[in-house]
């Protein structure tokens, strides 16, 4: 499972039809844990305003418990999948 700030990205061999994440809260299911990849939030500066709307509209307790979910951040999302 890969985020980006603007979309979720998902493996349809992985998850089942019907379950698909459809917005950043649904990553907080505990059936993702382990499974979630990250830009890194030292990647380029493009990420950071989308991160930051992201905080908005979430909160900063959405990020934490996001975090808690062993996210692998990575500095590319190339290859992730």
């Amino acid at each position: 499972m890969q985020i980006t700030p603007w979309l979720i990205v998902y493996s349809s061999d992985r998850v089942k039809r019907g379950e698909e994440p459809e917005d950043w809260p649904d990553m907080l299911n505990p059936k993702y844990e382990g499974q979630i990849v990250i830009p890194d939030s030292k990647a380029p500066d493009a990420y950071l305003d989308v991160w930051a709307v992201t905080l908005d509209n979430h909160g900063a307790q959405f990020f934490s418990r996001l975090m808690a979910r062993s996210c692998s951040r990575r500095r590319s999302l190339a290859h992730s999948m």
